[in-house]
């Protein structure tokens, strides 16, 4: 990890002699004392931030006598500040210019019928390639290029941007990216035939939703969560590879909420499978204009699928009409009648599990630790357990060791699925009674499948 400050010290010279030749007095400040982070993500920062220095000096700040006529100071502020906040590093460029004239972004997008866009719609066309409100076209402004780049960059480092407003009187553009560029979690899902990855960080919950339940409201498909409406999009529709007459494989719906905000999104896809750590890498090809991807990382086989970027996904959902709903197909095969509890506290491996066992016919139930679950099998026998180990309240070795000594449940046979993968571990687990035991980091939903079959 390296000072973020001294990486951007540089931009010192190069602020002062921008201004000059732009015949303008600015007072740059930096600031983000003890700031550190990843050199890697740090130098893929420089760039946009160079771009928004730049256009700050272009189109935000005001000559001195402008600034005069204007009842401000002749010396424009230009500020630079560096942060970090839970794994995050954020920066933002500030100036107390102008601003982004949105009235004149309304204009350029409506072609004489401005008011048609929201707020949301006009601060996004900004980051367009090839957008620019500049009448002229010079060295730092005009071709449209500056804030494309700002978005691409950021969205490849799986971060956000976002302009601020500041009524009338200045602009602030903020970024937020990770700290270090690591291993992420991912679920994996299929969709339209392909394997996609989605940063499990951004997923709020996923469901399993019965095609019936499916509601419309103003002519657009909506779910029903917590009570309240959830507008449903089709991930393949957002990314652009839908078939011309989809179709469903079966009753229920494999749902992901993303959330942005205050609001919620309800994303639907083929099928949920599997959980995995990997490295995000850059595809070495330019990103889609919708920001929908962020990078790719490698299958086991070594096969390359994309990582979806959540950001980009969302603001497709906000910019893309809800797809009508396809027709569905009847399952051909009668749903298997065995029980199986999943017993996990984390509610994404929960959830993925369940959706995978529920798609191949199995009644689940979950418990989110060990005493949960020992309630629920006083309550109704299971044909199978599939437990995590560490669980508060009782972990998954008390489980297993408990089920094992009970006369009720000791022929119930008990897979253990955990992120623990010491040889001792899975020694200790497999000499306490456990049937079977599969590392989280190499879960595939196949292997857990055929351990399923071979015990019910």
């Amino acid at each position: 990890m390296s000072p973020a400050e001294d990486l951007f010290e540089a931009f010192r010279k190069m602020v002062r002699d921008l201004a000059r030749d732009e015949n303008k007095e600015i007072d740059f400040r930096l600031s983000g004392s003890g700031v550190r982070a990843d050199r890697i993500v740090l130098q893929a920062l420089k760039d946009p931030v160079m771009h928004l220095l730049r256009n700050a000096i272009s189109h935000g700040l005001e000559t001195p006598a402008e600034r005069v006529s204007q009842g401000k100071s002749p010396v424009g502020l230009l500020t630079l500040r560096l942060d970090s906040e839970r794994g995050r590093l954020i920066v933002e460029v500030d100036d107390d210019g102008r601003g982004v004239d949105l009235k004149k972004v309304d204009d350029l997008l409506s072609q004489g019928e401005p008011g048609l866009h929201s707020s949301e719609e006009l601060e996004r066309a900004i980051f367009r390639p090839g957008f620019s409100t500049s009448a002229t076209v010079n060295h730092l402004s005009g071709r449209g290029m500056g804030l494309s780049v700002v978005y691409e960059t950021v969205h490849r480092l799986q971060g956000d941007v976002n302009l601020g407003q500041k009524q009338g009187v200045g602009a602030s553009f903020l970024l937020s990216v990770p700290l270090s560029i690591s291993t992420t979690h991912l679920l994996l899902l299929s969709c339209a035939g392909q394997t996609f990855g989605m940063p499990s960080h951004a997923i709020e919950r996923l469901y399993r939703i019965r095609f019936e339940l499916v509601e419309t409201l103003e002519g657009k498909p909506m779910v029903k969560l917590d009570g309240q409406p959830v507008p449903l999009y089709r991930l393949a529709n957002l990314l652009g590879i839908a078939d011309e007459s989809p179709s469903l494989p079966g009753e229920i719906l494999a749902v992901m909420v993303l959330k942005s905000g205050a609001r919620r999104f309800a994303i639907w896809a083929d099928e949920f499978l599997s959980e995995r750590d990997a490295l995000i890498k850059d595809l070495g090809m330019p990103s889609p204009t919708t920001g929908n991807v962020s990078g790719g990382a490698f299958l086991r086989d070594g096969t390359v699928f994309v990582v979806l970027n959540p950001a980009g996904v969302v603001a497709s959902c906000t910019s893309s009409p809800a797809a009508p709903m396809p027709q569905r197909d009847r399952p051909t095969v009668e749903a298997l009648a065995h029980g199986i509890l999943v017993v996990d506290d984390s509610i994404t491996s929960r959830s993925l599990e369940r959706s995978i066992l529920e798609a191949h016919g199995f009644r689940v139930r979950t418990a989110v630790d060990g005493l949960d679950a020992l309630e629920m099998l006083g309550v109704e026998i299971a044909d199978l357990i599939i437990t995590d180990i560490q669980m508060p309240r009782l972990d998954g070795f008390g489980l297993v060791e408990a089920v094992k000594a009970d006369s009720r449940f000791n022929r119930i046979p008990v897979i253990i699925v955990s992120s623990l993968e010491r040889a001792e571990d899975q020694e200790k687990g497999l000499l306490l009674g456990a049937d079977a035991y599969i590392v989280k980091r190499k879960f595939d939903q196949t292997e857990l499948l055929d351990a399923i079959g071979q015990m019910l």
